[in-house]
């Protein structure tokens, strides 16, 4: 069975990577996913659907500083608990510096769809039990 989630974002440079992330979601049902191609847009779209998982490239120190300021300028702690990173293999220095932020899952590029899907859901059932324990 398909969680149904209220709004799955996407941050990741690599624009064919969105495109495919896209597809094997709403190939499973997750229709409401929203691509955030400038990531000056992050807030505004965040706020906006309030999503329940966000998937975020943190495969570089820029994308890294950048998600360390929007943990800084949001409600650090929401976003910690729906974030999902995304990095590549070989990129553990970065993937601590992201667990240091508080962000424990991670999704590894090339990554494979079963897992991907996976960890989508694990978020979303974790967000659901979240919100009916509130």
């Amino acid at each position: 069975m398909t969680i149904q989630a209220k709004a799955i974002l996407i941050y990741q440079e690599y624009e064919p990577l969105n495109i495919l992330m896209e597809r094997i979601l709403w190939s499973k049902g997750f229709y409401n996913v929203y691509i955030i191609k400038d990531i000056t847009q992050f807030n505004t779209i965040y706020r906006a659907v309030k999503p329940d998982v966000i998937l975020f490239e943190v495969d570089s120190s820029s994308n890294y500083e950048k998600l360390e300021k929007l943990l800084k300028e949001t409600n650090s702690g929401e976003v910690q608990r729906t974030l999902i990173g995304i990095s590549g293999y070989g990129n553990e220095a970065i993937e601590q510096k992201v667990k240091g932020l508080g962000i424990e899952n991670f999704i590894k590029k090339p990554f494979n769809i079963n897992y991907f899907l996976e960890q989508v859901e694990e978020k979303l059932k974790s967000r659901l039990y979240e919100k009916s324990h509130l």
